[in-house]
């Protein structure tokens, strides 16, 4: 085991080098403020996307947001965990969502 590596418990799916680096985000509270930061920014680039294709009818929103839809569909497939990443999608979307509606009603964006 090398310097700073954590045990795998038994039965624990071995993490991807992307979950490895989000995990110390995740388990370490003081950098909870961070990923709070980064799931906001994720979420307002989402309502800008939604914003721009379902209100301007832009192109090339529309097939950004095709693209997305496509990688989360595989994200899903792929994961050794399909509930957590299924959560942080469902996340991400509503909240953009969300921004969208609440932006769009509120004439921010």
């Amino acid at each position: 085991m090398k310097t700073g590596e954590r045990p795998e418990r038994p039965g624990q799916a071995r993490a991807t080098r992307f979950g490895r680096h989000l995990a110390v985000f995740v388990e370490d509270r003081a950098l909870w403020p961070i990923l709070l930061i980064f799931v906001v920014h994720v979420g307002l680039a989402g309502a800008l996307l939604l914003l721009a294709a379902l209100r301007d009818g832009s192109l090339l929103a529309k097939a950004a947001l095709a693209i997305l839809v496509m990688l989360c569909a595989d994200l899903i497939r792929r994961a050794q965990q399909r509930r957590r990443v299924s959560f942080w999608i469902a996340l991400l979307w509503t909240l953009s969502v969300l921004i969208a509606g609440a932006a769009s009603y509120l004439g921010i964006l």
